[in-house]
């Protein structure tokens, strides 16, 4: 997911992203971002960055898991992750096409 990974290596400069993908928890099938090589550093990084991501995160259902946060949907995370970074619409569309024309139903 080029878009994806090249917005989430934006967001957080410190921290490289290798690369990024919404994937299913196994967990009934949330929705969340996995980033590689550091998930877990990412994320914490992600969280001390934007310090309102969780309140933006509770008008989405989110929830957190493997410390990142999880969505009932991949609208709503691609909603959160737009909110949270201020992205455009133009970001906001190729991340929702991006996310439909990768299979997202990928398990951990």
């Amino acid at each position: 997911m080029q878009v994806l990974t090249y917005i989430l290596s934006r967001a957080v400069p410190d921290i490289y992203v290798a690369a990024a993908e919404i994937v299913t928890t196994p967990i009934r099938a949330w929705y969340r971002i996995q980033i590689r090589p550091r998930h877990i550093v990412y994320w914490t990084r992600f969280k001390e960055r934007y310090p309102y991501w969780e309140k933006v995160g509770s008008r989405y259902g989110c929830m957190v898991f493997r410390s990142a946060p999880s969505f009932p949907s991949c609208v709503l995370l691609v909603g959160w992750l737009t909110d949270v970074l201020g992205l455009t619409d133009g970001e906001k569309n190729l991340l929702c096409l991006e996310s439909k024309l990768i299979n997202v139903g990928k398990h951990l």
